[in-house]
C-alpha cells in the first residue's frame, strides 16, 4: 500500500508539473525506462545513470525535490554539494541537514497540495549556491572523523 501511494503522489505531481511548465528535466532516481511521449517534452524519465552524469544533472539543475523520508538522507546532501537548493520533506536528516528558506524549502506532509505549495515558495525565492555548498560540507568526512574519534576516545578514556 506504502508504495501505491508514493506512485500515486509521483504520478500526481507529473501531471501538475507537465500542465505548469514548471521544470524542464525530471530526473527520478535509477527509473529504469525511458518515456517520450510529446505531452511530456518538458519532462523526462531517466534510467539507471552512472555517478558522473549525475553529479552533472545535479550542477546544473534549479533544484532537487525529494519526497522521501530517510534517517539521514545523503541523497539531498548530494544535491546541495553540488550548490543545488533542495525541495524536501521535513522528516528525517533532512530536519538536520536544510535550511528552510536558506539550502532549500520544506514540507510538512507528503502530498501533492504541500509539494506544489514548497514548489511555488522555492520559485518566489533566491539561493547562494555557494553558501549550500559550503554548508553541505558541513556534513562531510572530516567532520565525521573528527566526531567519531572524539568519541572514540572519550568512551577509551572512562573504560
Amino acid at each position: 500500500p506504502c508504495m501505491v501511494i508514493k506512485l500515486y503522489l509521483v504520478l500526481s505531481l507529473l501531471r501538475w508539473m507537465i500542465f505548469n511548465n514548471k521544470f524542464t528535466m525530471l530526473f527520478i532516481n535509477r527509473i529504469h525506462f525511458w518515456v517520450s511521449y510529446e505531452k511530456l517534452r518538458n519532462i523526462t524519465l531517466l534510467g539507471a545513470i552512472d555517478d558522473e552524469y549525475m553529479a552533472n544533472l545535479m550542477h546544473s539543475a534549479k533544484a532537487f525535490i525529494f519526497c522521501a523520508y530517510e534517517d539521514f538522507g545523503i541523497v539531498p546532501l548530494e544535491a546541495m554539494a553540488c550548490g543545488t537548493p533542495v525541495v524536501a520533506y521535513s522528516k528525517g536528516g533532512t530536519q538536520d541537514t536544510i535550511i528552510d528558506g536558506v539550502t532549500g524549502v520544506l514540507f510538512q506532509e507528503q502530498t501533492k497540495e504541500a509539494i506544489i505549495e514548497a514548489i511555488n515558495r522555492f520559485e518566489s525565492m533566491t539561493f547562494d549556491n555557494s553558501y549550500i555548498i559550503k554548508h553541505a560540507h558541513k556534513f562531510g568526512v572530516d567532520r565525521f572523523k573528527k566526531e567519531i574519534s572524539f568519541e572514540i576516545e572519550k568512551l577509551l578514556k572512562s573504560i
